[in-house]
């Protein structure tokens, strides 16, 4: 599911716009153990419970497409009869109401989760209207189809920590009652997918908020489907696979990274402009010819390939998951650092080319430089010392050029340097 998909199902869930049919659920015990049911017809809560379980609702679909949320597809035995794509396609057409189901549902997860401490799991029935759009994007008055979902929320419940409370009818401080708090979902499901706007029951919509360690065993041995690795995990493994390829010092690989960033995000950009929101995913040659562009040698740029190619086999990563930010912006100041040492070396090497064509001057007297500016650039012009100089350092344009006039003579304390 693309994030426009995805943006079309969540922006439904408000007060006025929610159409969920039912929601049922289960609070389950550390030891796994069933504390209590819930089965409730959704639009007929009152407001307080209604706002909040909308915003579990809302949290598992929340996140970008391929971190949070990955689309997953059933493996060709989770698709045979009795196995878990047939049993939640029965779930769903029961619209929650088949209470048989449910208890095997709730079986199901609480056997297989993996989950430590208390728990709700929570499942929302829905219908949605779609309505037709034309290519242009504009909506018509006519529907398409009826996209009948689940959503299913497993949510982490906590003892609230001990503190103090006013009692306003003793007027005082005691300490207050500590109660077991629902907290945002850890993990979670919507079944069937929604592909180009319409039911797609081969496949579903994955949420896992901690993208460094999802729950894996969820996607395998529960629902069945084939796992991915989301961009969290993808950045990280392609971390890896260049500082170990480069077999520098970790500061220079370091380096290096932030420059292979800074060539892939001007790929990325490219791929873009050109194709709009559409991702590119980056193949094991086009990698080695970004290592190439970001000056790592052809034979570890070639070998960096290989390892890229064997680690990314079932899943290429797109451009855009493999951009790391912090490293971009790294990379955007070693570029500057550069450039400004460029300048550096630039106007140390004219100063010395003027010393070697003056006479030495007299003991005790200072040789000055007058530097004749226009006001923009001298309210821009600063001092630094760079390897125990001091040099004024002055930003130019790409076409312009520093024109520097020796001063024979010693000036009067009033002249403007």
């Amino acid at each position: 599911m693309t994030q426009k998909e995805i943006a079309e199902l969540k922006k439904r869930l408000t007060k006025n716009g929610c159409t969920f049919t039912r929601m049922c659920g289960c609070y389950v015990d550390g030891e796994k153990n069933v504390l209590a049911h819930l089965s409730e017809t959704f639009l007929a809560l009152e407001d307080d419970e209604f706002y909040k379980y909308l915003d579990i609702a809302k949290k598992t679909l929340s996140g970008s497409s391929g971190n949070q949320l990955l689309t997953l597809s059933f493996t060709n035995d989770a698709e045979q009869p009795g196995e878990m794509a047939p049993f939640l396609l029965a779930l769903r057409d029961s619209g929650l109401k088949d209470e048989s189901l449910l208890a095997l549902f709730y079986e199901k997860i609480i056997d297989g989760c993996g989950l430590d401490g208390n728990y709700l799991i929570l499942l929302f029935h829905d219908a949605y209207d779609v309505i037709s759009k034309t290519t242009d994007g504009d909506q018509l008055d006519e529907s398409s189809e009826v996209f009948s979902y689940l959503l299913c929320a497993i949510c982490p419940v906590s003892l609230s920590k001990a503190a103090l409370g006013y009692r306003e009818e003793r007027h005082t401080f005691l300490s207050r009652i500590r109660d077991w708090v629902v907290e945002a979902p850890e993990t979670g499901f919507l079944f069937p997918a929604f592909h180009d706007r319409s039911t797609d029951i081969h496949s579903l919509l994955f949420y896992t908020r901690n993208t460094k360690h999802p729950q894996t065993q969820w996607m395998t041995e529960i629902l069945g489907v084939v796992p991915k690795q989301t961009a969290t995990e993808q950045k990280e493994t392609f971390r890896q696979i260049i500082t170990d390829g480069l077999e520098e010092s970790e500061e220079k690989a370091k380096a290096v990274f932030n420059e292979v960033q800074r060539t892939l995000s001007a790929v990325v950009e490219e791929h873009q402009s050109v194709f709009g929101d559409g991702q590119q995913e980056i193949t094991a040659q086009e990698m080695e010819e970004i290592l190439l562009d970001s000056g790592v040698a052809q034979e570890q740029a070639k070998q960096i390939g290989q390892t890229y190619a064997s680690s990314f086999e079932d899943q290429l990563p797109e451009g855009t998951h493999l951009l790391d930010h912090r490293a971009l912006a790294a990379a955007e100041q070693q570029q500057k650092e550069k450039h400004l040492m460029q300048q550096v070396s630039l106007l140390n090497r004219r100063l010395q080319e003027l010393e070697e064509g003056e006479q030495p001057a007299a003991s005790g007297t200072n040789r000055r430089l007058l530097l004749r500016l226009p006001a923009d650039k001298a309210a821009q012009t600063t001092t630094q010392t760079l390897e125990g100089k001091r040099y004024v350092l002055i930003p130019l344009a790409e076409t312009e050029e520093a024109i520097i006039e020796p001063i024979e003579k010693k000036e009067s304390p009033s002249h403007q340097e």
